[in-house]
């Protein structure tokens, strides 16, 4: 089967459906003259919510994307406001600060001053690249920093120091000992708002506005030719075997899916190779495992007056964050349990936010969840423990589309402002291939409003490229 179109879009995420929604919109181009190739059979991409039937309480829980970020400057968040699509209870600010445990019990972080210990490691991340040019892991910059000021520490600072700053780890999904420690230099533009509607409800917003002919499921794409002396000027085919001549396409996969290699079942064969500043920069970065364990119970049995709870790793050898087994050893890893008491009446819930290597892990074998955490919020308890009425995972790690969560900058690579204005982005791609995708924006990198920037971004390069012609 063949089809032609102006544009093909790879990918039915947010910014594949910003990037239809735009065209669409337009009047530039119609539906006939557009097509969004998503490989699975639902759009969304890394935003979904679980099924009502997997909460005993009724809770459709948001499996990706929980916040907006950087609130200030969030695009989402703003032309949502002046729609007049967010009400005030659809929104939270749950930055209350809020109590932090170890093993040991609660941590009395402001009295023995380790907040005004990691204000001052956080400030260090900057001296310390400001001197040396070559990477180093955000662990190894938090040693650093210890070294060379023990003198000034006491004796419980230097004990939680290292572990209290593995809460990065919550941030990017990955261990402080391989995240690069340039990315704890990186600001926020305002605080971090949550989303109680979700983001959805977003998905179904763009949908609206897009011919449902123009999106076609289960067109997983594995090849994408460059034509020469054709009518056309890129064809893609899929693995059903469609094939689809546009004169532009838009590739909004996920950078997981980026890096595979071109054989691999769910990978993708460029004919001619991808433009080596393209190529490299998918090499460079990474991505990580963001991951949420969801726990429903009858009652709650923790302070419900709380907005969230922080729980620090013990200092465990990375080589024992696993036992022989290959289960977890509790307290391995930085924990953030959201309160959700404090958003629904029913019951009570805790989410929890886990990075990498524990998520995969999770994911894997959802029945471990509680032997894991149990130990973990039996310190959090201000009644009897009970066993949760079920579990939520996300499974962002075992579906072979996603592959993880978002992508994390191991190197920091030089953004440039696009002719158009739009947002600081990554330049990737050529005259007739481009690129968008929460990977392909420096502001708003590894967000919602970034991937959604990303999409309006190459819609809009692309309806200035047709104009030209």
């Amino acid at each position: 089967m063949k089809k032609s179109v102006k544009v093909a879009i790879v990918g039915a995420g947010v910014s594949g459906l910003k990037a239809a929604e735009t065209l669409i919109s337009s009047g530039k181009i119609g539906k006939d003259e557009l097509v969004v190739l998503e490989a699975q059979d639902h759009i969304g991409g890394r935003i979904q919510d679980s099924h009502l039937n997997q909460s005993k309480l009724g809770i459709p829980y948001a499996l990706g994307a929980l916040w907006y970020h950087d609130s200030l400057v969030n695009s989402v968040l703003h032309e949502l406001l002046d729609a007049g699509l967010l009400n005030d209870d659809d929104v939270y600010y749950d930055d209350k600060d809020g109590p932090a445990y170890t093993s040991d019990g609660l941590l009395d972080v402001s009295g023995i001053k380790l907040n005004r210990v990691m204000e001052e490691v956080g400030q260090f991340f900057g001296l310390y690249f400001k001197k040396n040019h070559s990477d180093a892991s955000c662990d190894q910059v938090v040693q650093e920093y210890v070294n060379k000021h023990s003198h000034f520490l006491t004796p419980e600072q230097k004990k939680y120091i290292r572990r209290t700053m593995r809460y990065f780890e919550l941030w990017y999904g990955v261990p402080a000992e391989k995240a690069n420690g340039k990315m704890a230099m990186e600001s926020h533009t305002g605080r971090n708002l949550l989303n109680k509607k979700g983001y959805t409800f977003l998905i179904e917003l763009l949908k609206e506005k897009i011919p449902e002919s123009c999106i076609l499921f289960n067109e997983g794409v594995r090849f994408v030719n460059q034509l020469e002396n054709s009518k056309k000027k890129v064809e893609v085919e899929t693995k059903s075997g469609l094939k689809v001549e546009a004169d532009y396409l838009i590739v909004t996969v996920p950078l997981s899916i980026l890096k595979l290699k071109e054989d691999d079942d769910y990978g993708i064969k460029w004919t001619p190779s991808l433009p080596s500043q393209t190529s490299d920069y998918i090499n460079t970065v990474d991505f990580a495992a963001l991951g949420k364990v969801i726990f429903e119970f009858n009652n709650v049995w923790w302070n419900e007056n709380e907005d969230h709870f922080l729980i620090f790793p013990d200092q465990i050898d990375s080589s024992d964050w696993f036992r022989s087994d290959g289960t977890p050893r509790p307290f391995s890893f930085p924990a953030l349990a959201v309160n959700y008491s404090r958003l629904y009446n029913k019951g009570g819930s805790l989410v929890i936010l886990t990075p990498a290597p524990l998520t995969e892990y999770l994911e894997s074998h959802p029945d471990q969840s509680w032997t894991y955490f149990k130990p973990m919020l039996e310190k959090i308890a201000t009644k009897p423990v009970q066993d949760p009425i079920s579990t939520i995972t996300s499974q962002w790690t075992t579906n072979p589309y996603i592959r993880g969560s978002y992508s994390v900058l191991l190197t920091k690579i030089d953004a440039k402002h696009s002719s158009s204005g739009e947002p600081e982005g990554v330049e990737l791609g050529n005259a007739v291939i481009r690129f968008a995708g929460e990977h392909t924006i420096a502001e708003g990198a590894g967000c919602v409003h970034g991937a959604y920037d990303s999409g309006k971004r190459e819609a809009n390069w692309v309806l200035n490229a047709l104009k030209g012609n």
